[in-house]
């Protein structure tokens, strides 16, 4: 078995727009949970959020 060195680390972002509301899930290439915010603010724009989770991939 290989392992790959050259895999992008990835976070998956769950959250909830409204309560009540269904959570969604998003994944994106970050190596930190800084720059997964980053990212995560960059996607949601100016919509309001009740709740955010990281998490990072293995």
């Amino acid at each position: 078995m290989m392992i790959n060195f050259f895999r992008k680390p990835k976070c998956k972002i769950r959250y909830v727009e409204e309560a009540g509301a269904p959570e969604k899930a998003l994944i994106v290439p970050a190596k930190t949970i800084e720059q997964a915010k980053e990212q995560f603010h960059q996607f949601i724009g100016n919509k309001t959020v009740v709740r955010v989770s990281f998490a990072m991939l293995p």
